[in-house]
């Protein structure tokens, strides 16, 4: 089974606490309930697992804890970012680095680790979430840990990838010159850009733009993941978004707390009150998400000095009064 690392880095929980949140969302599986009580979230190592034959694999990035601060380690704040968007028979744990979920199956019917593709998400308000962009990937929880691997243990090298995630410009370059399509794409469909701007490697980006690439979607993943000097760069390009798909990208990067990458958005026209197809604005989701303090009222001051309208959330016009006071006084 897989080593846990960061085990408990935000504090142990009890049974008392499990069994709290076991009264909001469900029983959970043995295995895993002795999992939150033991390490209470953390790494696991190797990370690596097989999404399908068709998918390929992905990794685990972190395993959620259950605390309420930092939003983007709690499983609480998870499960309310989520809802409507994953099937209530699905508890979210954990997510791989390109944003995509891992579920736990809570009821017999569904039990086991699924995958949750955010690219093949069907967004629907006035129905429930399909099943359609989830695969499973074990029969439980400990079967998933026990299926973890290391990366180089089943696939193979592949020099183009490799250099982009590492940011060795010379090899990559090298590569390129000698026929590699500057737009080859790997099995999870990400391309060479989209792989370096994911892992924060600017100079390869500037490179392969150089060269030629697309600078869309690897401007989706860099801001997803917070590198604001590969969104700047890319932003410098000349990138023009479709609206929609700017204010979707404001409200991931505010539920993500990448204050720097919401100014820019906004500066580039991405509207603060958008909402989604759930009816929540870049605001709400800040507020949903639980950022701490201090990193909420610098971000929804970015929103609100952009326009952003007063929201239902109560925290937001907690934060919003406060404003307002601050600028009579």
């Amino acid at each position: 089974m897989a080593k846990i690392t960061d085990s408990q880095r935000f504090g142990p929980t009890t049974d008392a606490d499990v069994r709290d949140f076991e009264a909001q969302v469900g029983r959970l599986p043995a295995d895993y309930r002795a999992f939150l009580l033991e390490h209470n979230g953390g790494r696991p190592e190797p990370e690596v697992f097989t999404i399908s034959d068709v998918e390929g694999c992905s990794s685990v990035d972190w395993l959620l804890c259950l605390v309420d601060d930092p939003y983007w380690a709690s499983l609480p704040q998870h499960q309310a970012m989520f809802e409507g968007r994953v099937p209530p028979e699905l508890l979210v744990f954990g997510s791989d680095p390109g944003g995509n979920q891992i579920a736990l199956g809570l009821t017999a019917e569904h039990a086991g680790v699924w995958f949750w593709d955010h690219e093949n998400e069907e967004m629907d308000e006035d129905q429930p979430p399909t099943w359609d962009n989830l695969t499973r990937v074990a029969p439980s929880f400990d079967a998933f840990l026990d299926r973890l691997f290391e990366q180089d243990s089943d696939d193979p090298p592949d020099p183009p990838f490799d250099a982009a995630h590492a940011g060795d410009v010379g090899t990559l370059a090298g590569l390129l010159d000698a026929g590699t399509p500057v737009e080859l794409a790997n099995k999870f469909g990400r391309t060479l850009a989209t792989e370096a701007a994911m892992h924060g490697q600017l100079e390869t980006v500037r490179m392969l733009i150089d060269r030629g690439a697309y600078a869309d979607a690897p401007f989706d993943l860099a801001a997803r993941n917070g590198h604001v000097d590969v969104v700047q760069f890319l932003r410098e390009q000349g990138l023009q978004l479709p609206k929609d798909e700017l204010d979707g990208r404001l409200r991931g990067a505010a539920a993500s707390g990448h204050t720097t990458i919401v100014r820019i958005l906004l500066e580039m026209g991405a509207d603060p009150n958008a909402p989604d197809a759930y009816g929540q604005s870049a605001s709400t989701w800040a507020a949903r998400c639980g950022l701490t303090t201090a990193g909420i009222r610098d971000l929804l001051r970015v929103l609100y000095d952009a326009g952003a309208n007063r929201e239902t959330v109560p925290y937001v016009l907690e934060i919003f009064d406060e404003f307002d006071r601050s600028q009579r006084a």
